[in-house]
């Protein structure tokens, strides 16, 4: 047994040395630089990746999340409420035809409203005129059982309407916190986190979109070796030209598509960017209008990390060869991420076009999630609107009930009553009938006696 247990960790063990080995080897595969120049296509599935989320930036959002509040079921049951309470009460907050009146125009009338009634005033008052048969909900009011609720009835039916408008509001509330959450999280506000992702600036194009001279930034190689940042951010847009951009736009290298050729340079760029830029657009895959989704932009986001080497420490997006990434065949088409993506410290999450999109696909599963919240606790609102309708009807069967209870203990003691009545005369007419001879013997006091207790 026990040198069963030896041989099996010595193979484990030899296995877990073997895979180690394959892992080195594979890292000192991936992390060695070139041995030659960058060739032609080099670059065509890392562009392909960026190109895919930078079309995505662009893409088309679904529309705002749009939410129902419930206010028009919740008026239902205010109105319902109000229809069961005492007249003397709810008759203060309108005058005529269900006019409103003041709380004011109450006291000169002579009503005595309450001074804490103030706050509540208007609501209450709206759930009055709500009540009026000539419009909904008024009109579904006075067709329903509920007007024919009287004294202790109707007061158990306000009991329970009172409960169920509690739980409603419960649920209102609900969707308020969740429109409350999903505030800042609108399609003007994505938009601006995906166009800042393409370009750098949270509307337009910047600097992308000139045609004049462009001598820094956006528009020379420089920014490349260091992180693709240009005004603090990390675009998208100037990581497409790092890959593509020859540092002489006659060299003609095509690291990007070997299909087609790119005349526009790190040369050129500085002197009419829009041009150059709209160029190394171009050379992305038709996509048209993408649909923007949180499982598009994860996978796209994904992609771009999975094309990252890592080389004497420092990650790389794109083909390196040695000493930088300067636009040339010898040295590399390429970002070089040297504060970002380390050995011992991968920041690729803080880079502003993946930060954003991020944001933006959290925020599109957020709207997701806050939709169905919202459209449950709208549902759990139309439930209770409903059992308040049939409480009408509860109600209605008990009080018929009860007022039959009623009229069946009253009909039995009117009945008694004739009965005890109609027996006390029979006594009396009996002993009227018996001599007073007869009344003094036993059998004569005895019957009377049983006359009487039969009378009562």
């Amino acid at each position: 047994m026990e040198t069963t247990r030896i041989t099996m960790n010595t193979c484990t063990a030899l296995k877990i040395k073997a895979q180690a080995t394959i892992i080195l080897l594979i890292g000192l595969v991936l992390g060695r630089p070139a041995t030659g120049n960058v060739a032609e296509a080099d670059n065509t599935q890392t562009f392909e990746a960026v190109c895919d989320l930078f079309q995505l930036a662009e893409g088309k959002l679904p529309d705002d999340v749009s939410l129902e509040d419930g206010a028009t079921e919740i008026k239902k049951l205010q109105a319902i409420n109000m229809s069961l309470a005492p007249k003397t009460w709810s008759g203060m907050f309108t005058k005529g035809a269900f006019e409103p009146q003041s709380w004011d125009e109450a006291t000169t009338a002579g009503l005595k409203p309450d001074q804490k009634w103030k706050n509540n005033w208007a609501e209450w008052q709206a759930a009055v005129i709500d009540t009026n048969p000539a419009n909904e909900p008024g009109k579904s009011i006075a067709s329903s059982h509920f007007p024919k609720l009287t004294g202790q009835a109707a007061k158990l039916a306000q009991v329970c309407i009172a409960t169920i408008l509690g739980k409603a509001r419960m649920h209102q509330k609900a969707i308020e916190d969740t429109k409350n959450s999903l505030k800042t999280l609108s399609n003007v506000d994505l938009m601006k986190k995906m166009n800042e992702a393409a370009y750098g600036v949270e509307t337009g194009k910047g600097t992308f979109d000139a045609s004049g001279p462009v001598a820094t930034g956006n528009g020379v190689v420089a920014q490349c070796d260091t992180d693709g940042t240009v005004d603090t951010k990390q675009s998208l847009a100037y990581a497409m030209q790092c890959l593509c951009f020859d540092a002489s736009q006659s060299t003609g290298t095509k690291a990007c598509r070997k299909d087609r050729a790119d005349t526009q340079g790190w040369d050129t760029a500085p002197r009419n960017l829009q041009t150059a830029f709209t160029e190394v657009r171009a050379l992305c895959l038709p996509g048209g209008s993408k649909k923007v989704t949180a499982p598009a932009i994860r996978s796209a986001v994904n992609r771009i990390h999975s094309s990252i080497k890592m080389i004497s420490d420092v990650g790389y997006l794109g083909a390196y060869v040695t000493t930088g990434c300067t636009a040339t065949v010898a040295n590399g088409f390429c970002v070089k991420y040297n504060t970002k993506i380390k050995t011992d410290s991968d920041k690729f999450g803080e880079l502003t076009y993946v930060a954003n999109m991020l944001h933006v696909a959290d925020a599109l599963e957020q709207r997701e999630d806050g939709s169905k919240r919202a459209h449950s606790a709208m549902q759990a609102i139309k439930s209770e609107v409903e059992t308040a309708w049939l409480i009408s009807n509860e109600t209605l069967a008990l009080q018929d009930l009860t007022s039959a209870v009623k009229t069946a203990a009253t009909t039995s003691s009117q009945a008694q009553t004739k009965k005890t009545k109609r027996n006390k005369k029979n006594v009396k007419i009996l002993k009227n009938k018996l001599s007073s001879k007869t009344m003094e013997t036993a059998n004569g006091t005895e019957l009377i006696k049983k006359v009487e207790i039969t009378a009562n």
